[in-house]
């Protein structure tokens, strides 16, 4: 079952473009019945399908995936995040795998003490 949000979101969408669950089926290739079942949040659309959604309602399929649960909402944006993000494009390519490469040392250190709450934490 998808969420509320999802739900909402996509017919605020159809609304906004005047799209019928018909026309909204045809845009992304599905039968009206599979279109409805979407719509009323009855499935989750496949990887392929949110591709197809994010082509027709003209956005990224992040962005699709997160309004149907299926990444979680976007942190957002801070003044240290957008320094971060600057920092690193202003690196060159072997720096920022350096950089990178302690990033995913520093998640996965951080999983495992959370897994064993006996290690000590980060």
């Amino acid at each position: 079952m998808m969420t509320d949000t999802f739900v909402d979101w996509i017919n605020e969408q159809l609304q906004i473009r005047g799209w019928s669950m018909r026309e909204f089926g045809r845009q992304i290739g599905v039968s009206p019945s599979h279109t409805a079942r979407i719509v009323n949040g009855e499935v989750i659309p496949s990887v392929n399908l949110i591709d197809d959604i994010a082509r027709a309602l003209d956005t990224s399929a992040e962005i699709v995936m997160r309004k149907a649960g299926l990444l979680p909402p976007d942190r957002p944006e801070t003044a240290d995040r957008r320094e971060a993000s600057y920092l690193f494009s202003q690196l060159p390519d072997d720096e920022q795998a350096v950089v990178l490469t302690i990033m995913r040392a520093l998640l996965e250190r951080r999983r495992a003490a959370k897994a064993d709450p006996q290690t000590d934490s980060v």
